[in-house]
């Protein structure tokens, strides 16, 4: 889709990022096919997709399309609490800062199908 400054934005789609994956304690998982995300809690929890739960929000966070952040992994947890693992990006972004909870998970991007290959060298 056509971003604000005439780049093009390519997000995954909201509806698309429907998985429910259960997060046991000190587990690993992959969810969405680009997030892994790790458990750092003894508490069991369930990822879904933030859009899900609008009312976790930050002035960071903001900052991100609508279209990002309907699609970022959120933590739900037994006793009810939603938060974002903290998002280790590769390259330094982390849009979770101040509303994240370290403590509890973390999550890299790392697409299974990534958009480009990685970049090498020809000599």
């Amino acid at each position: 889709m056509p971003y604000r400054d005439g780049r093009l934005l390519i997000a995954r789609e909201p509806d698309a990022a429907d998985e429910r994956a259960g997060l046991t304690p000190g587990a690993t998982i992959q969810w969405d096919g680009r997030f892994t995300v790790k458990s750092l809690s003894a508490r069991s929890a369930t990822v879904v997709r933030l859009g899900l739960h609008p009312q976790v929000t930050s002035p960071e966070l903001r900052k991100l399309p609508a279209a990002v952040r309907q699609t970022l992994p959120a933590v739900l947890r037994e006793d009810g609490e939603v938060f974002l693992p903290r998002c280790d990006f590769l390259n330094g972004y982390n849009g979770c800062n101040g509303f994240s909870n370290p403590a509890q998970a973390a999550a890299l991007f790392r697409p299974q199908e990534p958009l480009t290959a990685s970049a090498f060298v020809v000599v």
